[in-house]
């Protein structure tokens, strides 16, 4: 609860350096779809024994540029990767389906635009091979990218990021055992700025 306070402060202090640059006429909408790799940094279980793959992960997001460097943006983002077992396939995947609301503080040139992400909001967990597989927790993020204008309102960008997030009953811990996750992203995609030329 202290992480998620901690991200709307934050979100809300962007907001509040962000008014003096609000009246430069930089509002607009903005499109994104990603795709790329999903990595969980940690093991599952406090023993070691659990893990998950590499997988893949794709999403996309609604932004809203109040100023010229800031975006608000709502993000989706799925990703699904095999289970293991001291190191061997254990014939089940853990799902996430990440939702935040993000701020995306960004120092934009002529063509290329580089930003940091700070957000916060919910992870839906299925684990597949439990008694209890699906769980919804909340979730912080940062992350870093940048992006490369193509023209019209077009852009190409690559995009990093962690999750962190405490789920209970991960695969391997009795229901009542928390543990800390940290998911990794890597990742581009395609923005569209409406209204820019």
């Amino acid at each position: 609860m202290q992480s998620v306070r901690r991200t709307v402060g934050m979100l809300g202090l962007a907001a509040v350096l962000a008014g003096p640059a609000m009246a430069q006429g930089s509002r607009g909408i903005i499109l994104q779809g990603n795709a790329g790799i999903h990595h969980g940094m940690l093991k599952l279980d406090r023993n070691g024994t659990y893990n998950t793959d590499t997988g893949l992960t794709f999403g996309g997001a609604l932004g809203y540029r109040i100023a010229e460097n800031l975006v608000f943006r709502a993000d989706v983002n799925y990703a699904r990767t095999p289970i293991n077992f001291n190191g061997a396939p254990l014939g089940s995947d853990l799902t996430r389906l990440y939702a935040a609301g993000v701020a995306q503080i960004q120092f934009p040139s002529a063509s290329i635009n580089p930003y940091v992400l700070v957000g916060g909001g919910a992870v839906f967990l299925d684990q597949h091979a439990t008694a209890e597989p699906k769980q919804t927790k909340g979730a912080g993020l940062v992350g870093a990218g940048i992006g490369f204008s193509v023209g019209g309102g077009l852009a190409l960008f690559t995009e990093s990021r962690i999750y962190v997030y405490q789920a209970r009953g991960l695969v391997g811990n009795a229901l009542t055992d928390p543990r800390v996750q940290l998911d990794w992203t890597l990742g581009g995609g395609l923005s569209y700025a409406f209204g820019s030329k």
